[in-house]
């Protein structure tokens, strides 16, 4: 924020520059400054023949307004070299920034894929969806719904918080196809999901449970096998 704050200081800086800059040099008026007619004698350097009514004028001064605005334009090249450096610098600290939170993002994935790999969601762990998706006092919506949260809640009972730049329907998705879930199976759950809550108007059918409930079949069979093929590896 400190950062920000200096370069729009240095900006509007620049922009005063630039416009006291472009203003023309002032004109100079000149003062008659020769003495009065009565007080004038005859002999006097610059004084007009006895008789003459034409007035002295003093030599006009050397101008040296181009001193001022040629410091001027120096003063505001190098105040818009500040401000660009400035920026650039800003930008790069921001990307340099980014790239290592992507970095440590994709080590906690990474991390978090080992754990599964180790320790993969069982059936047991879904047999609540199961039992969310059977209960007839809910609704057709409801039981869609029901049924993917129980699987979000047993992803973070088994692994934990999810990561920040997930949703929690992402980490459920992401652990159980790391956990060997049956990726198709897996997707077309979430999106009965998906259309039971959030899509307006949506009505769920008993083609959608029937759907629902053969999603989360395969769901549990791949689980049973996923976790078969991984104790036979322990071995």
């Amino acid at each position: 924020m400190r950062t920000r704050a200096l370069a729009a200081f240095a900006a509007l800086a620049a922009i005063v520059l630039v416009f006291i800059g472009s203003l023309p040099p002032a004109v100079r008026t000149q003062i008659d400054v020769a003495p009065p007619p009565g007080k004038r004698r005859s002999g006097m350097p610059g004084a007009p023949p006895r008789g003459s009514t034409d007035e002295v004028f003093p030599p006009t001064p050397p101008d040296f307004s181009w001193i001022m605005t040629t410091m001027g334009y120096i003063f505001f090249i190098a105040i818009a070299s500040g401000v660009i450096f400035g920026v650039f610098l800003w930008f790069s600290r921001r990307y340099r920034k980014r790239k290592l939170e992507e970095a440590d993002l994709d080590e906690a994935a990474l991390l978090t894929d080992l754990i599964t790999a180790e320790d993969p969601m069982e059936v047991e762990d879904v047999a609540l969806a199961r039992t969310a998706l059977a209960d007839l006092s809910l609704s057709h919506e409801d039981r869609v719904i029901a049924t993917w949260i129980e699987l979000e809640d047993a992803a973070s009972r088994r692994y934990g918080n999810r990561l920040a730049t997930v949703t929690p329907s992402e980490w459920a998705q992401q652990r159980l196809i790391a956990s060997g879930a049956d990726s198709g199976a897996v997707e077309a759950l979430l999106d009965l999901y998906y259309r039971a809550r959030f899509r307006p108007g949506h009505v769920t059918t008993e083609a959608d449970i029937a759907q629902a409930s053969q999603a989360l079949s395969r769901i549990e069979d791949s689980l049973d096998e996923a976790g078969a093929a991984h104790a036979r590896g322990r071995r």
